[in-house]
C-alpha cells in the first residue's frame, strides 16, 4: 500500500501478510494527518495520530478486530533522554485508548532520525489476520 502527501513527500505504509502464520505486519506508520497532509509539531500529537493511522491500514488489509488483533508493537522515536517521559505518557495513553482489554508486546527504540525531519515517531504493528 502506498499513501502519499504529495510527490515530493511520500509516506509509505507497508502491509505484509504472512499466510503461514495468519499474521499481518503494518510498518512505517507515522503521525501525519491524511486530511491536512501535515505532521503535528508536538510529539504526543504525532503519537496519537500514528495510532489513529494504524486503524485504516488494518481495515484495508481485512483485519476484522482492528487494534484488538494487534499482538506486537514496535515504535521508533526521535529525541533525547529528556523526551522519554513525554513519549512514555503518550504511548501509554494510546495503548489504553486503542487496546483497553489487552497489552501487546512493545519494543521502543530511540533513533537519530526518521524519513522526514518533522516526523518524530513511527509505529510498526503485527496483528492476527482474522
Amino acid at each position: 500500500m502506498f499513501w502519499s502527501r504529495d510527490v515530493t513527500r511520500p509516506s509509505f505504509v507497508s502491509l505484509d501478510l504472512h499466510k503461514d502464520t495468519g499474521s499481518l505486519t503494518v510498518t512505517s506508520v507515522d503521525g501525519w494527518d491524511s486530511e491536512t497532509f501535515k505532521v503535528p509539531e508536538e510529539v504526543d500529537a504525532q503519537i496519537a495520530q500514528a495510532f489513529y493511522n494504524v486503524q485504516p491500514a488494518l481495515a484495508t488489509a481485512g483485519v476484522q478486530g482492528g487494534w484488538s488483533s494487534v499482538f506486537s508493537v514496535e515504535s521508533y522515536h526521535v529525541g533525547g533522554p529528556g523526551d522519554q517521559e513525554e513519549v512514555f505518557k503518550a504511548m501509554k495513553k494510546n495503548f489504553n485508548k486503542w487496546m483497553p482489554n489487552h497489552k501487546p508486546r512493545w519494543t521502543l527504540l530511540g533513533v537519530a532520525r526518521l524519513g522526514l525531519a518533522e516526523v518524530k515517531v513511527e509505529i510498526d504493528v503485527v496483528a492476527w489476520e482474522k
